[in-house]
């Protein structure tokens, strides 16, 4: 029987809390382990989850770690607790009653998937905005998996043995990025990401974008230019190239084009370290025999 561990990245999050959890709890899944990470909430969360769904496991950071570090958290105690695959589920969503039995059902079928994602609802009729372009870019194979090069990482189960492989979330991103980074690090190993395209989950964000204001598009610059830096250190050739690209010719999300050169060069000079400091963070140690 495979051992599955779900883990929820919490942070003043008490209006998802029952939705969240009591769909884990419902889950139609044997072997079935929850974790709770919370990051500092400082809301009822924490007491929600224990007084209302005492079998999940809480660790506390005691401060705001980030999306990628508080899931590489959860995610080594679920290696070391030999788990076979890890199912991601942010706060403000929730699954139906078999959507991790099935996802699965296709991956125990399916071992060149690292990652498969259901379709990702806003309601039971409209996808999620941003998940909608993610589904439209994949090819449909025959066994009703849509490959793609990136899902958002809402809901996701990973397969542990490639997490121990290829590594966690590169902890140089803090909240948005990380799942791009993985998701590039994993096609760059010929490994697979898929969405299944007859299973749903629901994830209840707004449904639009809020126009950024300067601290945003220096942030999106920065997720953009470590992107850059983590294929440099995959492919060194490729990966120069394209981060010249982006600085050069000003490709980007937002408003990349309005920074002067030397706006560029202080991004970048602040990235780099940051790279280079948590370049091996990721990686899960193995124990040698």
């Amino acid at each position: 029987m495979k051992k599955i561990y779900s883990i929820v990245i919490t942070y003043n999050g008490e209006q998802w809390v029952d939705k969240c959890f009591k769909s884990l709890i419902n889950s139609d899944v044997s072997n079935h382990h929850i974790l709770a990470i919370d990051n500092g909430s400082t809301d009822n969360t924490l007491e929600l989850i224990r007084h209302n769904y005492p079998t999940v496991e809480i660790i506390e950071t005691g401060q705001n770690l980030g999306f990628g570090k508080a899931n590489n958290l959860g995610m080594r105690k679920a290696i070391d607790l030999s788990a076979d695959y890890i199912f991601l589920l942010n706060q403000d969503a929730y699954v139906k009653e078999n959507t991790i039995s099935q996802l699965v059902f296709y991956a125990e079928k399916h071992s060149e998937y690292s990652i498969l994602s259901p379709m990702q609802y806003y309601n039971n009729t409209t996808l999620d905005f941003k998940f909608k372009n993610y589904f439209s870019r994949g090819k449909l194979n025959q066994d009703g998996i849509v490959d793609v090069k990136f899902v958002n990482a809402a809901i996701w189960l990973f397969r542990a043995s490639d997490l121990k492989q290829y590594g966690l979330f590169h902890e140089s991103f803090t909240h948005y990025g990380e799942d791009q980074e993985l998701c590039q690090r994993l096609i760059l190993n010929k490994r697979l990401i898929g969405i299944v395209n007859n299973i749903k989950g629901f994830h209840e964000r707004e449904q639009q974008d809020k126009n950024p204001n300067k601290t945003e598009i220096i942030k999106r610059t920065e997720i953009n230019i470590l992107l850059r830096l983590a294929y440099v250190h995959k492919k060194p050739l490729i990966g120069l190239l394209k981060l010249s690209k982006y600085l050069l010719l000003n490709y980007g999300n937002y408003d990349f084009k309005r920074f002067r050169f030397s706006k560029k060069i202080k991004v970048i000079s602040y990235c780099i370290p940051l790279y280079l400091r948590t370049k091996n963070n990721h990686i899960v140690k193995r124990t040698i025999i």
